[in-house]
């Protein structure tokens, strides 16, 4: 399982440059419409995905110029507030956003001085090659939220192979009387990160 960061920076930009196809020719009425996550639009989600690389972009670009920057200023609220805000953009305005600061993010990342430090989460300290994989992440299961036709069943082998080998061991921490279902890999990593099937056993919530 690598962690090599330019691996990974690639990864997430493929990930960010499907998503930004994904996007083209979306209409008002798709983006207002509910996501999958209870009380979220696909607008909300979208939003979210654009204050996360607006975050990791500012974490990257301050630990590159010396300064330690906590993600979305330290503040659960403030995330949120941005989030409903951003939500209320129009779909022009919104996708744009997706595009711009998903590039920056990927600028961010490129524009890193070493990666041998480490970087302020809201959830606390992590090493620097955990933003391009929480980055990878968030977009390829957000992907899904959208429900615009993207599935598990579309994760790249790479993807879940990478994922799976980090979430499956912390299943026991999670639930520790849970037994693992027998599933396809990609349907058994939906099911870790709360993507499941109907039907599969219910698991604690994941972050």
């Amino acid at each position: 399982m690598s962690t090599d960061p330019a691996w990974l920076i690639e990864r997430v930009a493929r990930s960010q440059a499907e998503l930004d196809r994904s996007l083209d020719g979306v209409r008002e009425p798709v983006l207002r419409a509910p996501s999958t996550l209870p009380g979220w639009s696909r607008a909300h989600v979208l939003a979210h995905l654009v204050g996360n690389a607006t975050a990791m972009s500012e974490m990257f670009e301050g630990y590159a110029g010396g300064r330690d920057v906590t993600q979305y200023g330290g503040s659960p609220e403030l995330r949120e507030a941005d989030i409903q805000s951003l939500s209320a953009l129009t779909v022009g305005e919104l996708t744009a956003r997706v595009r711009d600061s998903g590039a920056r993010c990927l600028a961010a990342y490129r524009g890193m001085p070493d990666w041998s430090g480490s970087l302020q989460w809201l959830s606390g300290r992590r090493p620097a090659p955990a933003g391009p994989i929480s980055r990878w992440r968030e977009i390829e299961i957000h992907r899904i939220d959208l429900d615009l036709g993207y599935s598990v069943a579309d994760w790249s082998a790479e993807f879940v192979d990478f994922h799976l080998a980090r979430e499956l061991p912390r299943l026991t921490a999670r639930a520790p009387h849970q037994a693992v279902p027998d599933l396809p890999p990609a349907q058994l990593l939906g099911w870790l990160v709360g993507r499941g099937a109907p039907g599969l056993p219910p698991l604690p919530p994941w972050g």
